[in-house]
């Protein structure tokens, strides 16, 4: 008797969200586009309330190419002009950077103490997004609680971002 795996409500969406992903990919679904994956990528880490791709382009002008609202767009906004933050992090070199509590986050503290305040956002988990030429990126996951980003949230969102290149 070969024993059944429980696989859970979380592994098996992440599943159906990649199936998503490969249709789309193959061309029998619509397109794939940045908006689609960020959409995708975002019901995949059930923690995140928000997604965003942004692009920082060789001659420094940053924009925010996908979302799941206009949150994402704000966070960058304000990342760009508090200079700092997870997005600056990571298309500064590093791979990933996660805000476990953005209202305590000695890296970013203006910036924490604004996304918590303003916009009601305390964990944020940034990923590098491989681009063409000079042009930098990150894949983007935002949540209003602590520490809502696990290593499986992380893991995920690391899969994702070849995509959304």
């Amino acid at each position: 008797m070969k024993d059944v795996i429980n696989v859970g409500p979380d592994l098996a969406a992440l599943g159906e969200q990649f199936a998503q992903l490969v249709e789309m990919v193959t061309g029998s679904r619509e397109p794939l586009d940045a908006d689609r994956v960020v959409r995708c990528a975002a019901r995949a880490i059930p923690h995140a309330a928000h997604a965003g791709l942004t692009v920082l382009s060789a001659r420094g002008h940053r924009e925010t190419w996908a979302a799941t609202g206009d949150l994402p767009a704000r966070i960058d906004a304000a990342q760009h002009a508090l200079d700092e933050g997870p997005f600056l992090r990571v298309v500064g070199g590093e791979d990933i950077a996660r805000v476990d509590d953005a209202g305590t986050d000695p890296r970013c503290p203006t910036f924490g103490r604004h996304c918590v305040a303003e916009l009601g956002v305390r964990s944020i988990v940034s990923v590098r997004v491989a681009m063409v030429g000079d042009a930098r990126a990150a894949l983007s996951f935002y949540a209003p609680t602590s520490c809502a980003f696990n290593d499986w949230d992380i893991g995920t969102a690391v899969i994702f971002a070849p995509f959304a290149g």
